[in-house]
């Protein structure tokens, strides 16, 4: 039986002078747990802004299913 891990928090950018990085500690173990080959699940939010759907697309890439990273109408994609 494969059991599926959930990680629950944010997603954000890390915004450097030259590049930014995508970050947060529910996403980082979401993503390595996924690389890993773990049935790992994201349940975050991000904007709905350019950051945010960047974030979406960074963390399809990374093989994540996105499928429950929800669009925030009021607030922007988290960024430090």
């Amino acid at each position: 039986m494969t059991q599926r891990i959930v990680s629950w928090g944010e997603t954000l950018w890390d915004l450097y002078e030259h590049e930014r990085l995508l970050g947060g500690c529910a996403a980082n173990v979401a993503v390595h747990l996924t690389q890993l080959g773990a049935d790992a699940h994201l349940v975050t939010r991000v904007g709905n802004d350019e950051l945010g759907a960047a974030a979406i697309e960074a963390l399809a890439a990374r093989g994540l299913d996105t499928s429950h990273v929800q669009d925030d109408l009021e607030s922007p994609t988290g960024c430090v």
